[in-house]
């Protein structure tokens, strides 16, 4: 059962990350990326349950890696998902918006899949990387 939440601390969360974004977004982006990078290193060597996590899923995707490469990767990895959360995804409400998301984005010929669908005939999507989480 969840633990009753209290409206204070919520809200006290809210305004520190809002505080944060609005600190990142005055930012420049390279000095943003240092910031991330430093928390990321942080978060990377004190948790040690998602390291050995990491490396475990790595090991398992690339079973030949030697144990350098499957720790090199797992730290970019770390770093990547810091840059994307804490850069990324704060900057891009800037960015894309309802009036220029179609500058960024195209979007071919959907006709064909709506028929299917109109049919209930069962369709698999398979796209490419559309962007960062909150972008999608």
């Amino acid at each position: 059962m969840a633990k009753k939440r209290s409206k204070i601390v919520d809200w006290m969360q809210y305004v520190a990350a809002r505080f944060a974004c609005g600190a990142f977004g005055c930012l420049p982006t390279a000095i943003n990326f240092e910031i991330a990078d430093a928390v990321a290193e942080l978060f990377y060597r004190s948790n040690r349950k998602r390291r050995a996590r990491a490396f475990e899923n790595i090991r398992l995707a690339f079973p030949d890696w030697s144990e350098e490469r499957v720790e090199q990767v797992a730290q970019q990895s770390m770093h990547h998902m810091f840059r994307i959360f804490m850069v990324e995804s704060i900057r891009i409400s800037r960015i894309i918006s309802q009036e220029t998301w179609a500058r960024h984005m195209k979007i071919g010929s959907v006709a064909p899949i709506m028929q299917l669908l109109a049919k209930n005939t069962p369709v698999i999507f398979i796209t490419g990387h559309c962007g960062n989480w909150e972008l999608l």
